[in-house]
C-alpha cells in the first residue's frame, strides 16, 4: 500500500519535472 503511494507520488514528481523543462 504505502509502496504504491511512494510510486505514485515519485510518478507524479517525475511529471512535474518533466513539465517544468
Amino acid at each position: 500500500m504505502l509502496k504504491r503511494r511512494l510510486q505514485v507520488a515519485a510518478l507524479h514528481t517525475a511529471s512535474v519535472i518533466l513539465l517544468s523543462f
